[in-house]
């Protein structure tokens, strides 16, 4: 299997992912790249929903 883009993934698959890999190794360098691609996606959501409103 190829080297899969984070970007590509579903934000619901990133958590999903984020969860086992919490299981598993909690501390691993896997676990905070995926918590920050989550806190990426939801602070462009948040900009987006601030930006409609004005």
């Amino acid at each position: 299997m190829g080297r899969m883009n984070i970007r590509d993934v579903s934000t619901h698959r990133l958590r999903e992912m984020l969860a086992a890999t919490r299981q598993v190794a909690p501390q691993s360098q896997a676990a905070a790249i995926l918590q920050a691609e989550i806190d990426r996606r939801n602070q462009l959501a948040k900009r987006r929903r601030r930006v409609k409103h004005v």
